[in-house]
């Protein structure tokens, strides 16, 4: 068992893959509930669509607690934990924890061990989340097309729904515990000299680039009733806008310059606000409900891994240079 303690990709995937996977899996579920809460709590879902947005949820938990789901990821798990059997060539480093160094390659007691339990563990895991994450991403497509009361002045610039564009944050540790699964490997890579500072740079580049895509294509969602929202207040600001200044006009010449003179529209003396702080508003609206501040910890909890793995044979300087740009990209 000491050896496998010392094997980055035992320690990796059945330890700490596991146990952060496992531990946090409550702690998620509350922080994704608090979202969708102040999803209702904050005044967004009028009376008619709070129903319809309850019955989303239901649908939606019903989907994540399913029994095939679950069946399909121990079946999906039992068939990956075979892998090294059949093919003992495809993964050497899972092989040399498994399999003797002898002719017949009999299996190992930490084999057996790896084979029955951890690695079936592992796998179940690996494919309930990436099945958890799905359902969320369609909760939240399903969400955008409801009826939101969104409003274009909100300080938050996202028409109140900016609180969502955090929501990724809440995956971070889950983020992580696939990152030092792909560490072990660039571990392995770097202490053989098979992996320059350019390809690890590529590597954390492109796992980030996952991670993001994953994460934030969900909210783009959101930018179809941001765009309707953009659209109706600057149709309406302008129109207000003509109504408001024809009046000044006509008041300041006795007529209007252009057009006939008689006001058909209707009266404008029950405006008492600027137009243009609206125009403004709309002007400066975020049609996609994050930034990339707002997303900082998620941003941090892909690479950091990536960086302790390459961190005992890369230069420490390149290393860090690389790991900022990347995380403030």
């Amino acid at each position: 068992m000491g050896t496998l303690l010392a094997n980055p990709d035992f320690v990796a995937r059945f330890i700490l893959f596991i146990v952060i996977t496992i531990s946090f899996e409550r702690n998620l579920d509350q922080r994704l509930e608090d979202f969708l809460d102040r999803l209702d709590e904050t005044g967004l879902l009028p009376e008619s669509g709070r129903e319809k947005g309850a019955a989303m949820v239901a649908k939606a938990l019903r989907f994540r607690n399913s029994a095939l789901p679950e069946l399909v990821c121990a079946v999906a798990a039992i068939i990956m934990s075979a892998i090294p059997i059949l093919s003992v060539t495809l993964d050497p480093a899972g092989a040399d924890m498994m399999f003797a160094a002898s002719d017949d390659n009999r299996m190992k007691p930490a084999g057996w061990w790896i084979l029955l339990v951890s690695s079936p563990i592992f796998w179940f895991l690996l494919f309930r989340w990436i099945w958890r994450i799905a359902v969320w991403s369609r909760l939240l497509l399903w969400i955008s097309r409801l009826e939101l009361q969104l409003v274009v002045t909100h300080p938050d610039k996202s028409g109140g729904i900016a609180f969502m564009g955090r929501y990724p944050n809440a995956f971070s540790p889950i983020v992580t515990a696939f990152s030092f699964d792909l560490a072990a490997i660039v571990f392995r890579q770097v202490g053989a000299d098979e992996m320059s500072l350019e390809i690890y740079a590529f590597v954390m580049c492109s796992w980030l680039t996952i991670v993001l895509v994953v994460f934030l294509s969900p909210l783009t969602a959101f930018v179809v009733p941001l765009a309707r929202l953009k659209e109706l207040a600057l149709k309406e600001a302008d129109t207000i806008d003509t109504r408001v200044q024809r009046e000044k006009e006509r008041a300041a010449f006795g007529r209007n310059l252009v057009g006939p003179s008689v006001e058909t529209v209707a009266d404008t003396s029950g405006i008492t606000d600027d137009p243009s702080k609206f125009r403004k508003a709309a002007n400066e609206l975020r049609l996609r409900p994050f930034s990339r501040e707002a997303v900082l910890p998620l941003s941090g909890a892909a690479p950091v891994p990536l960086l302790l793995a390459g961190s005992g044979a890369l230069p420490i300087k390149e290393l860090f240079e690389v790991a900022k740009k990347l995380v403030l990209l």
